[in-house]
């Protein structure tokens, strides 16, 4: 029989604590009925979140390796009797593997190769049976299939169309509980048809890499003027923001990506909005507190505060009541609100108490303002109001680590970080290296960076005022000009040949790639590496290392066209680099190749194509994963040291969800505003096992980071409004500032998570004897009530001695002489403390609690 769980309303003060017991009771059940055998961390997910639990939403902060969508999975299977599912999530890739994952390990009708499988007539079916399989399928087949559990898998043992039809079954089995979204393609005119037919109304939603909608929606946020560019982030924000009666399920290993206020669009998605109902009363002959204590026992207000004139309130999630602090599934609950106004008025009647329904306020309230939460959370490099923000969030999160702990080796003298992982490569990170911008950088540079400085100044009257350089600005424009130029820049004799605009950019690029063409061929062999050089100290040095190395190497740059990697190609083929070109000829069905030796390269761009991942699968030399046709094709039938492709080129758009194995360096050619994105293009590479094909001694990875610097060229307009500091700097100076910022946040949301005690987080957040306020701005102004009473303790080992129960004999504990009460000294370390017994040592008096 299941343990009776016991949870509270995110308002209560009992919420800790309930959860806290709750989840010691969840993870020791085993259901041996269960389809899906959960982790541990996963349990704790799933007893949070089912059709029997009234919150909201959760995100789960779950890391590397953890089982993220394993965990979604075990949600939405148990509210499939309950309501369907509608998962959003980036593309093609992440659809596949969260479909693979359903059919390894969902329901027992969505896995095919370790079930029996016998087929049944739909005349032979009971209604029961007609209903498991889908419409479609009882159409096409007169039939369906079904599982027989007390036999062993058949499945590879049936006809090649017998297990297509099972296969199709299972598709269309999961189409019925699932709806599958592509955030990254959907358009505007879905998205409005979406909120306008309330397509997440009554659903449980999973949001995949839930970082990256939070990230469009944030920019909307910073720029909300800016219809154009960020419409999609606008309208997944109130697609979100008005759905009614869903459940939210957020996936992210990284919460922040850019700003610390996407905080603010995930907690606000995840609590809902939350409506305060105020209405005048009369008192009559009632005493206000004994109406106080009356109202309190009204089982569907989650949170009330009154006056003598007034009352405020906020109902309970429709389907659920209050009883004793505890909040239950309540099949008798209110179904609309107009019942529910019925009920109060009614119940408030019972006490010779007056409510004038007509004199109703409503005020619509968020977890947090997006545009306060800077300003109320940050102060320079350090956090303010953490307990206010902990609170807030609390019942919002559920933490857990990577699977697989790190080892940080850091060098003194070098400035290098060494990071090691069991299973994985051991990353070293070298410092940021500087390069002097070169003079003909310069000369295009100065005039690039003032026609910025000039035309920011004509904007900054319009913006809001930013705690971060990049706020509030489109990322795609804002300083592109100067950063592309602290990449390369074009030999001073070639220049567009008319001004650049929408319609004749293409041209204009086109034209410029070709006239360097022709130039550097025109360029003697001995003047090459310094003309170079010149025109770009970063490429000529990658270029440099990436001939040298024993084995790949990966080069990740943002910038494609103009002064991006199209203008390092050209370099490259003048000294000898040719890329990798597979085609296949659908006449004569073969295969075709164009490899240039022991130079050869590969971009891996931005269009998902079949040949595309042939070029990533000959990369990591997964050869059996490639047509035979082309295979035998190659020069070498193995990749581990670079034999047919030398080196990998990836962007920010094509480099999503992909994994690389084998790679020795990685070159970011420039940093991003925002460090975490960085460390996305390293875990490309950073992989379980990604090196396991290579001897251990060369299981390694060197990570090379640019930036080009003043040297003695300096121009003292530009000193006076970037402190001396390049393009290039001030990105890496604002990432690492947001970075600071952003590690104090996680640690907060590390602290405030359901599962913090559990794990044994430090700094769990402690509820009990806080308060709480549902309006940001009244919380705000008396954040003192959310620090936890601080407990001046002793740390001593109880005695041996008779009147002390044997268990506790020698146990070190820790003492509060004030109250005599015993703390268990675990859960003080981690923030909780835990009574574990009262001890009077006078009268030799110990009671365990």
């Amino acid at each position: 029989m299941k343990p009776k769980l016991k949870w509270s309303p995110l308002s209560s003060i009992h919420f800790s604590k309930n959860t806290e017991s709750s989840i010691e009771l969840a993870v020791k059940n085993t259901d041996k009925t269960e389809n899906i055998k959960l982790l541990t961390h996963q349990k704790i997910v799933k007893a949070y979140m089912n059709p029997d639990t009234p919150f909201r939403g959760i995100l789960l902060y779950h890391g590397l390796g953890s089982g993220k969508t394993l965990s979604a999975i075990g949600v939405s299977e148990g509210f499939k009797n309950d309501r369907k599912t509608v998962v959003f999530l980036p593309g093609q890739s992440l659809e596949d593997n969260f479909i693979h994952e359903l059919e390894k390990c969902g329901n027992k009708h969505y896995i095919a190769p370790r079930k029996n499988w016998y087929f049944k007539d739909e005349a032979n079916m009971t209604k029961q049976e007609s209903e498991i399989i889908p419409e479609k399928i009882l159409e096409q087949l007169n039939g369906g299939w079904f599982v027989n559990q007390n036999e062993k898998a058949n499945f590879s043992k049936l006809k090649k169309s017998e297990q297509k039809q099972i296969k199709e079954q299972i598709r269309h089995k999961i189409a019925q509980q699932y709806q599958i979204i592509r955030y990254n393609g959907v358009s505007k005119e879905k998205l409005e048809d979406f909120k306008k037919n309330g397509l997440l109304d009554n659903k449980l939603v999973i949001v995949d890499e839930a970082h990256n909608v939070v990230s469009m929606i944030t920019n909307y946020i910073n720029d909300p003027t800016n219809t154009k560019t960020h419409i999609r982030g606008r309208l997944l924000y109130d697609l979100f923001m008005s759905a009614k009666n869903t459940r939210f399920i957020f996936l992210s290993g990284t919460p922040i990506i850019n700003y610390p206020k996407e905080l603010s669009v995930i907690f606000n998605i995840l609590r809902g909005p939350i409506t305060m109902f105020k209405y005048n009363i009369k008192l009559k002959n009632k005493n206000l507190d004994d109406f106080s204590e009356y109202l309190r026992n009204f089982p569907y207000i989650d949170y009330m505060n009154l006056t003598n004139t007034s009352i405020e309130v906020s109902q309970t999630p429709f389907g659920f009541s209050i009883k004793n602090g505890s909040i239950y599934k309540d099949d008798e609950s209110p179904t609309n609100h107009m019942d529910w106004v019925k009920r109060l008025k009614s119940y408030v009647s019972n006490s010779n108490v007056s409510l004038d329904i007509q004199s109703v306020q409503t005020n619509v309230l968020h977890c947090f303002p997006s545009d306060k939460f800077n300003e109320s959370f940050i102060e320079g490099l350090n956090l303010k109001n953490t307990e206010v923000f902990m609170r807030r969030i609390s019942g919002l999160v559920s933490y857990y680590g990577d699977s697989h702990k790190y080892e940080l080796q850091q060098h003194k003298i070098d400035e290098k970080k060494v990071f090691k992982k069991d299973g994985f490569p051991t990353v070293t990170i070298n410092p940021i290296q500087k390069l002097e911008m070169s003079k003909t950088q310069y000369i295009k540079y100065e005039k690039e960076r003032l026609k910025e400085v000039r035309n920011d100044a004509k904007k900054t009257a319009r913006k809001m005022s930013k705690m971060f350089e990049d706020e509030g600005s489109e990322l795609t424009t804002y300083r592109a000009r100067s950063l592309a130029i602290c990449n390369f820049t074009y030999p001073l004799s070639i220049e567009e040949d008319e001004k650049i605009n929408p319609k004749n950019r293409e041209k204009i690029l086109e034209g410029l790639k070709t006239k360097f063409e022709v130039y550097s061929q025109s360029l003697k062999d001995s003047n090459i590496s310094q003309t170079f050089y010149e025109l770009s100290p970063k490429y000529w040095t990658i270029k440099e290392r990436i001939e040298k190395v024993k084995g790949t190497s990966v080069v990740y740059s943002h910038l494609k066209n103009r002064e991006g990697l199209s203008a390092m190609f050209t370099m490259l083929h003048r000294v000898g680099w040719k890329p990798l070109k597979i085609s296949f000829d659908k006449k004569s069905k073969k295969w075709s190749i164009s490899h240039g030796g022991n130079k050869t390269y590969i971009l891996y761009g931005d269009k998902a194509d079949e040949n595309r991942e042939y070029l990533r699968k000959i990369f990591n030399s997964e050869m059996s994963d490639i047509p035979p046709g082309l295979s035998e094709l190659l020069p070498f039938q193995s990749n581990l040291y670079g034999e047919v492709v030398k080196t990998f080129f990836i962007t920010s758009s094509g480099a999503e969800g992909i994994t690389l194995k084998n790679v020795r360096q990685i070159h970011v050619v420039e940093h991003h505003w925002s460090e975490i994105r960085v460390d996305q293009v390293i875990g490309r590479v950073n992989r379980l096992n990604s090196h396991i094909a290579l001897p251990e001694n060369e299981r390694t990875v060197e990570v090379y980071k640019y930036a080009t610097v003043f040297g003695k060229l300096k121009v003292d307009e530009l000193l006076s409004g970037d402190n001396g500091k390049t393009s290039d700097e001030a990105v890496i100076n604002t990432a690492l500032r947001k970075k600071i910022i952003n590690d104090k946040l996680l640690q907060s949301l590390r602290g405030a998570s359901i599962d913090c005690a559990y794990h044994k987080i430090p700094n769990c957040y402690q509820l009990d004897n806080n308060s709480y306020h549902p309006d940001f701005d009244k919380h705000i102004k008396d954040s003192k009530i959310n620090i936890a009473p601080q407990i001046k303790l002793s740390s001593i080992k109880l005695p041996a001695k008779s009147w002390i129960p044997k268990k506790f004999h020698n146990l070190e504990i820790l003492y509060d002489k004030l109250t005599n009460t015993v703390y268990d000294k675990e859960s003080v370390k981690i923030g909780r403390p835990k009574e574990i017994a009262m001890m009077i040592k006078k009268e030799k008096a110990f009671m365990p609690i």
